[in-house]
């Protein structure tokens, strides 16, 4: 049986995923995802982690990422 936990998953240039929402550049689906992945039942089943790489301010991201 595979076994697939303490996976981390990669995003690279992650700066339109991980925007504010009420930002004019954000979006909202992605981010309703991201948080579905890291803090779902899938998430939490497969304990995944998220490592994002982005060129913006840290006060760019959704406040719910932080």
């Amino acid at each position: 049986m595979l076994q697939l936990n303490d996976l981390i998953f990669v995003i690279e240039d992650a700066e339109e995923i991980i925007a504010n929402r009420d930002s004019p550049t954000g979006n909202t689906i992605a981010v309703s995802n991201l948080l579905n992945l890291t803090d779902g039942i899938i998430g939490q089943c497969l304990k995944i982690k998220v490592l994002a790489t982005f060129n913006k301010e840290i006060t760019s991201i959704d406040p719910a990422l932080l």
